[in-house]
């Protein structure tokens, strides 16, 4: 059973760290400061999640259990007063598909997590994919949100670039 509980933790670290590289690369292509602070949130996040994991299969490995209360979740805030938008169409929408490519990646996440914790036997890695499950969500809501902002400021500055339309939010 171990073994079964530590594969699925090497395939999650995988996942994180592809995660990370992934997100780094967007971050380079991304002009909107709202997009740029999303995806360096979920960097640093999904880095955060990689060294956690790994500590996890170290304690496995030593016969502990799995430390799924230490676990955080880090919160991104969008200050009102701060200039998240650049005020160009230019790139609009490049970035609402790189966001939306983002969303994709965090989708598929949430349910890797949730099968995992479905075939996990072992009750704090079921608790601790449950976590990252909900974690997984929650990126996923705030780059909706990201997505919804940079729509919004393309219709104030009035464009009707039929591309930037056809990107929207990403269901659950």
């Amino acid at each position: 059973m171990v073994l079964d509980v530590i594969k699925t933790f090497k395939k999650a670290e995988s996942l994180e760290n592809l995660r990370t590289k992934t997100y780094q690369k967007y971050l380079k292509k991304v002009d909107f400061p709202a997009g740029k602070k999303i995806l360096s949130f979920l960097v640093n996040t999904e880095k955060k999640h990689l060294k956690f994991l790994t500590q996890q299969v170290k304690r496995l490995n030593m016969g502990k259990k799995v430390a799924f209360s230490k676990l955080k979740s880090p919160v991104l805030r969008f200050d009102s007063k701060e200039k998240l938008l650049k005020k160009s169409m230019e790139g609009i929408a490049n970035d609402i598909g790189i966001l939306r490519s983002a969303a994709e990646l965090e989708k598929y996440d949430a349910l890797f997590y949730k099968k995992a914790y479905q075939s996990t036997k072992d009750i704090s890695s079921k608790y601790l994919f449950r976590k990252m499950q909900a974690i997984e969500n929650e990126h996923l809501d705030l780059i909706n949100k990201t997505i919804i902002k940079v729509l919004m400021e393309r219709r104030a500055l009035g464009s009707k670039d039929s591309k930037a339309l056809f990107y929207g939010r990403v269901k659950r």
